[in-house]
């Protein structure tokens, strides 16, 4: 599962398609009739829409309404180091208590067996940084509290570019939004191309 891709990436049509080969979601949906060039997500916030996605509750249940707080606490009640950090183990307490959530998409998979492996900007707290096999190889803990770089939005038509810039897996210019995502993408292909072959 990936999240948080350039939308362009989907539309067949696009320069920014040929950065990446997507023969599920973009080519065998494309064959069908459907594409993803006109689709939203359930808060225009990164903290608030993983969170919803990967716990499967809508924002409102987990309030979680800004990308300064995630899920305050894991699946098993441990609270999320970086909530008390930021705001208390009394507050991050009560969060918890009213976000009640009992799995994410992570340990729903993990409970059926599959392996999971996460990399890049996470950013739904949940406690997953209390881990540091974690840590290892994710950048962001969903608790933004005190960073101030502006919100980057697009219109909802995703062939419009956020900055103008054209996608490039070798580009590391200021002109895109998040180049540090270009290389998490190294290294997912990598963990995939290193999985064993299927029986």
């Amino acid at each position: 599962m990936t999240d948080s891709m350039d939308g362009r990436v989907v539309d067949p049509g696009a320069v920014e398609a040929q950065a990446v080969e997507l023969p599920f979601l973009r080519d065998f949906f494309a064959k069908q009739g459907t594409n993803f060039v006109r689709s939203y997500s359930n808060s225009p916030q990164c903290v608030p829409s993983r969170s919803s996605m990967c716990t499967g509750r809508r924002t409102d249940q987990i309030e979680a309404w800004s990308n300064e707080k995630g899920l305050a606490a894991s699946e098993d009640g441990t609270l999320d180091k970086a909530c008390i950090y930021f705001y208390g183990a009394e507050q991050c307490a009560a969060w918890a208590k009213v976000q009640n959530h009992s799995e994410t998409i992570f340990s729903g998979l993990e409970r059926l067996g599959y392996g999971v492996k996460l990399y890049g900007k996470v950013d739904i707290g949940g406690g997953l940084m209390n881990d540091p096999k974690v840590r290892e190889s994710v950048s962001a803990n969903g608790w933004h509290r005190g960073v101030s770089r502006g919100i980057v939005t697009r219109s909802a038509d995703i062939r419009r570019p956020t900055k103008g810039a054209p996608l490039s897996l070798t580009s590391d210019t200021q002109d895109h939004v998040h180049p540090e995502d270009w290389r998490t993408v190294d290294r997912c292909r990598g963990w995939i191309q290193g999985l064993p072959p299927a029986e």
